[in-house]
């Protein structure tokens, strides 16, 4: 049953990740981040209040920071 809801979840993440990623990297900028840190990253998603599985959150921070990296 916790199996079912936690793929569930994963399945909706990844629906909503693109956007998410996005909406970060903006964040970020408008923060003059440079880089974002797991703490930022947990106060972007309270902010918006916005619960990710840990796979989710890790998926998310690494993708905004490979993309801020790049530009």
């Amino acid at each position: 049953m916790e199996r079912y809801f936690l793929e569930q979840m994963r399945k909706k993440e990844k629906e909503i990740l693109p956007r998410l990623v996005e909406e970060c990297i903006s964040w970020c900028k408008e923060n003059k981040l440079t880089k974002l840190a797991k703490t930022n990253l947990k106060y972007f998603l309270a902010e918006r209040n916005i619960n990710l599985t840990p796979i989710g959150r890790e998926e998310l921070y690494s993708k905004v920071n490979l993309r801020l990296k790049v530009k």
